[in-house]
């Protein structure tokens, strides 16, 4: 086509990037030196690095959903702590008050600690390590070594993502449990 003509591109190869049968994007390389560039050896490599990709781009996703729910039950506790004392202050209950607060506060220190564990875990996650990842693949000049480099990070990444994703769900729900507890 007259893209690939006026670009001089030699070989061209789009990969699906698919998740449990979503496709998730499609990855385009473009070589300008060679027209066997993509080789069978290499679209396999490439194949792989495309199914780490769609695991790194859903952990992300992951990432963002679990960094939304933090903040909304964060803005939760903020409200009920909020209505706690405006109840105690209107009732004139100031003693009872005292005494229930002092157990929230408890309670909101027990998950302060576990929104602050849970913030720096978020913030562990290797995805940093994944964009460098992708950044070092130079499309116009495709090295195995650079690629299983890649992968290598990619595995580790996803491998450590995980944890952490797994690790903040267990207390996102026990955060759900204390909020419960308050309700």
């Amino acid at each position: 086509d007259n893209y690939a003509k006026s670009q001089d591109i030699k070989a061209i190869l789009a990969i699906p990037i698919v998740r449990r049968g979503n496709i998730r994007g499609i990855a385009y390389l473009e070589n300008h030196v060679h027209r066997s560039a993509f080789r069978t050896k290499k679209i396999g490599m490439l194949e792989l690095l495309s199914s780490n990709l769609a695991m790194a781009i859903e952990n992300a996703t992951l990432y963002k959903n679990l960094e939304k729910r933090v903040e909304e039950r964060t803005q939760e506790i903020r409200r009920m702590q909020t209505a706690l004392l405006e109840s105690a202050h209107k009732a004139g209950m100031a003693e009872i008050a005292t005494g229930v607060l002092h157990n929230i506060g408890n309670i909101l220190t027990s998950m302060y600690t576990n929104l602050s564990i849970l913030e720096e875990r978020l913030k562990s996650i290797p995805i940093q390590k994944m964009e460098q990842s992708v950044e070092m693949v130079d499309i116009s000049n495709i090295d195995l070594e650079k690629l299983e480099l890649v992968h290598s990070y990619l595995k580790a990444a996803i491998r450590n993502t995980k944890e952490h994703v797994n690790n903040a769900v267990d207390i996102s729900n026990s955060l759900a449990n204390s909020v419960h507890l308050l309700g």
